[in-house]
């Protein structure tokens, strides 16, 4: 049985390689633009909104500051989530940062043997989040046209994180610490100069932009793809857009001749999933501590779903 899934699976790839493929030789034109639109967007977006953090996150990290720097912060979010120093830092940092730096920090931290798998993984589940600066300027200023509506979109996104932190946490993550024989912190000092960590960190960083820049590009091709094939169903184009990649999904949306109510929880549900787009720059930066992207799948989901309960609730009682 599991052969056949493999089978059909790589059936499946190969095909859309394939399809793929043939779209770079019959719209080469389109093809340029939209990876062009992805470059762009990519050195205009990404690399000053992420990799300033991803850099100083490294540094934290490797340093091991995260744990005196989250020492404020521990009150609050180790009584929500009961959590170590360093995992307070991750929920900062994924909250503030954006996609998809809460599961790099995740990811990190495990490799660099300041968190347990167990600890990693339900973190990397829930604070991988679109940034305020994302939502402020894509959502409520591009979108609609209206920033007094980045604390309320802020709010639901935020609360719904919570949530499913606090769900997981009480249901399937009930013990999250370490096996005191098996944490062993590296040493600072075991031959390598600050120098050589902040470089490492440096490049760390760069690699992480580079890769998405790479999945924004290909992305964006796929979009293009998608808006040919389906030029004639914009109904239908917007919610497969919306799923692939997140900001071009905002962007659609925002053109639909439909209401606010429908913009809105439309809105809520491609912030909160993050697109198809985003998952896979995630897989990307998890691959080395082995996190269930089936499960990330499943909890994005739920998230998406719990976003629109709150935004109705929302809409029919505070809007």
């Amino acid at each position: 049985m599991n052969l056949l899934k493999t089978s059909v699976f790589n059936c499946l790839f190969v095909c859309s390689l394939i399809f793929f493929l043939f779209f770079l030789l019959l719209f080469p034109k389109e093809s340029f633009n939209a990876a062009l639109n992805g470059l762009v967007l990519w050195f205009r977006m990404i690399i000053p909104a992420l990799l300033p953090f991803a850099i100083i996150s490294g540094i934290f990290i490797r340093f091991h500051i995260a744990d005196y720097f989250s020492f404020l912060f521990k009150p609050i979010i180790g009584t929500i989530f009961d959590l170590s120093n360093e995992g307070s830092f991750c929920v900062l940092a994924g909250f503030l940062f954006g996609y998809p730096m809460g599961a790099k920090i995740a990811n990190d931290l495990v490799v660099d043997r300041q968190l347990s798998k167990n600890e990693g993984e339900y973190l990397f589940l829930f604070c991988n989040q679109a940034s305020p600066v994302f939502i402020l300027n894509c959502v409520a200023i591009n979108c609609f046209k209206n920033e007094n509506l980045f604390l309320p979109i802020f709010i639901i996104l935020l609360s719904t994180s919570i949530t499913i932190g606090i769900v997981l946490r009480k249901f399937f993550y009930k013990s999250l610490k370490w096996d005191s024989k098996e944490k062993v912190l590296k040493s600072l000092n075991d031959n390598t100069s600050p120098f050589e960590i902040l470089d490492s960190c440096v490049m760390n960083g760069v690699d992480t932009i580079l890769k998405l820049g790479a999945y924004i590009i290909l992305f964006s091709i796929i979009v293009k793809m998608v808006e040919i094939i389906l030029k004639d169903f914009y109904y239908l184009k917007t919610l497969i857009i919306g799923f692939l990649e997140m900001t071009n999904g905002i962007s659609y949306i925002s053109s639909l001749n439909t209401s606010f109510q429908i913009h809105f929880l439309f809105v809520l549900f491609c912030v909160s999933f993050g697109g198809i787009s985003c998952i896979f720059q995630t897989a990307s930066m998890v691959k080395n501590s082995h996190f269930s992207m089936i499960k990330y799948l499943i909890v994005k989901i739920m998230t998406a779903f719990i976003s629109i309960l709150y935004g109705i609730l929302y809409l029919k009682f505070i809007y």
